[in-house]
């Protein structure tokens, strides 16, 4: 991953997306490729087509490296969020919601 390692991340975006394309089944090396470009998108801000690719692995293979970790984290997020929003919406208008 040479373009990868210099952060040339829409280079690397690319070729990776042309190596899947090409990799019919989803075995060993097609994962590893996915896996690589979701780090890749992730790295460029696309957290959204980075999920993608990751579903796709986990879907076939939840056991893949931290695959399951990365899907879970995704799930869990807007329960953050929500959480946050709610307490800021709440320091804003007061303890009794009130502006």
């Amino acid at each position: 991953m040479c373009f990868k390692q210099k952060g040339q991340f829409d280079l690397a975006a690319e070729q990776l997306e042309k190596a899947a394309a090409e990799l019919p089944v989803l075995d060993s090396q097609k994962k590893d490729v996915l896996y690589e470009l979701g780090l890749v998108l992730e790295a460029t801000g696309a957290s959204d087509k980075a999920l993608e690719h990751y579903k796709t692995i986990y879907q076939a293979d939840i056991g893949y490296r931290d695959i399951a970790a990365k899907v879970e984290k995704v799930y869990r997020q807007p329960q953050k969020d929500l959480k946050a929003r709610r307490r800021r919406s709440f320091s804003r208008n007061g303890a009794n919601g009130r502006a």
